[in-house]
C-alpha cells in the first residue's frame, strides 16, 4: 500500500465495502481506480457504471473517494457494493482525494478520475496497454457529455479544453495529461508519495517523472466523457482553492515578483477565456455551448485568478515573518 503522510481512510478513519469485501481484499488487482467525488450524485452511477463494465471484476478494485454533502456515498454502496467507499471531509479538494485513494490502492496501475466523468469501454485496458508499452502514466482525452448543462460546459471548457478529443493525435514528447482521466504505474507513484501529503497535483507530479527521465503516453481510445457537475458555490470556491495554491507556488517556487502576479490579475480571465477560444476553434468543440457558457467561463477564471494572487501574497508575506 502506498504511504501518503497525514491521510487516513475517512473523515473518522471509517470505510466501506460489500459484504465479500475480506475475500476481494485476499486478491490483489492488476489496476486500482481511484475516483473522487464532489457533489456526484447526478453522476455516480453512470460513472461508476462504465468502470466496472470495462473490466474483469478480478482485474480491478475501485475506491471511491468521496466529499460529497449529496447521496453520492450511499448511492455508490448501494449499487456498487463491489466498491470500495472512503469518506473524506465535505468539500475537500479533488487532489487531495486522489492522494488518498493512491494511499489506498494496492493495484500494479492506478488509474484516476472523478465521480462527474463517464468512461469509454475498455479504458482501463487501453490505459494499461500504454503502461505496459514503458510510459510512466498515460492519459486520454474528455469530452463534453451531451446533458452538459451551461455551467458544466463553463467548468469543462475552463480544465479540460487542452485535453478535448483532438482531430489528430498529439505528436511525442506528451509534456501534460489530465488527471480526471490518467492512469500511472505504481513504482513511480511510490517513488514520490512523500510529495502527495498535500494532495496528488498532476502538473507537478509530471514535472517530476521528466526529471526522472520518464515519459507520458496519450491514448485517444481511453476517452471519457464530463458532466453533470459541480454547483456553481462548490466549483467557485474550488477554483478559488486552486488558484491560491498555484499562487504560492508562483511566488516561492517559482520565484516570480508577487507584485507581477497580483497586478495580472484583472486580465488573467481574458487571456484564459482567449487560450481557450483558440482551442475550441482549432479542435472542432461545440461552439455553440463554448460562447453561451462565457460569462460562467470569465467568472470562475476570476475566481481562480482572484485566488492566485491572494496565494501568492500570502506566501510571500509568511516568508517574511
Amino acid at each position: 500500500m502506498l504511504s501518503v503522510m497525514g491521510l487516513v481512510d475517512g473523515a473518522d478513519g471509517s470505510t466501506s465495502g460489500g459484504p465479500d469485501s475480506e475475500s476481494r481484499d485476499a486478491v490483489i488487482p492488476v489496476t486500482s481506480v481511484v475516483v473522487g467525488s464532489v457533489e456526484s450524485a447526478r453522476s455516480i452511477s453512470r460513472c461508476l457504471a462504465s468502470i466496472f463494465a470495462g473490466a474483469p471484476r478480478e482485474s480491478i478494485e475501485v475506491i471511491l473517494v468521496d466529499a460529497s454533502a449529496d447521496d453520492t456515498a450511499s448511492i455508490a454502496r448501494r449499487e456498487f457494493p463491489a466498491a470500495r467507499v472512503i469518506a473524506m471531509p465535505v468539500d475537500t479538494l479533488t487532489p487531495v482525494l486522489w492522494a488518498a485513494g493512491i494511499s489506498a490502492a494496492r493495484g500494479q496501475y492506478v488509474a484516476l478520475t472523478t465521480g462527474h466523468c463517464v468512461v469509454a469501454p475498455g479504458w482501463t485496458r487501453s490505459l494499461g496497454n500504454a503502461l505496459d508499452s514503458g510510459a510512466a502514466g498515460a492519459g486520454g482525452p474528455i469530452a463534453l457529455a451531451d446533458d452538459a448543462s451551461l455551467l458544466d460546459a463553463a467548468i469543462y471548457f475552463l480544465r479540460y479544453s487542452a485535453f478535448m478529443p483532438p482531430r489528430r493525435p498529439p505528436a511525442p514528447p506528451i509534456r501534460d495529461i489530465a488527471g480526471d482521466n490518467a492512469m500511472y504505474r505504481r513504482d513511480v507513484l511510490e517513488r514520490h508519495a512523500p510529495s502527495f501529503a498535500g494532495g496528488f497535483w498532476e502538473k507537478e507530479f509530471h514535472e517530476a517523472l521528466f526529471h526522472d527521465g520518464e515519459h507520458l503516453s496519450f491514448v485517444t481510445a481511453a476517452a471519457a466523457r464530463f458532466g453533470r457537475s459541480f454547483p456553481l458555490r462548490v466549483i467557485s470556491r474550488h477554483r478559488f482553492e486552486h488558484g491560491r495554491r498555484f499562487g504560492a507556488w508562483r511566488a516561492t517556487k517559482g520565484g516570480e515578483s508577487v507584485i507581477r502576479v497580483c497586478a495580472a490579475a484583472p486580465v488573467v480571465p481574458i487571456v484564459m477565456l482567449a487560450r481557450i477560444a483558440n482551442r475550441v476553434y482549432r479542435d472542432g468543440a461545440p461552439k455553440a455551448r463554448f460562447v453561451l457558457s462565457t460569462p460562467a467561463i470569465l467568472w470562475l477564471a476570476a475566481c481562480w485568478a482572484t485566488g492566485e494572487a491572494a496565494g501568492a501574497w500570502r506566501a510571500r508575506h509568511a516568508d517574511r515573518r
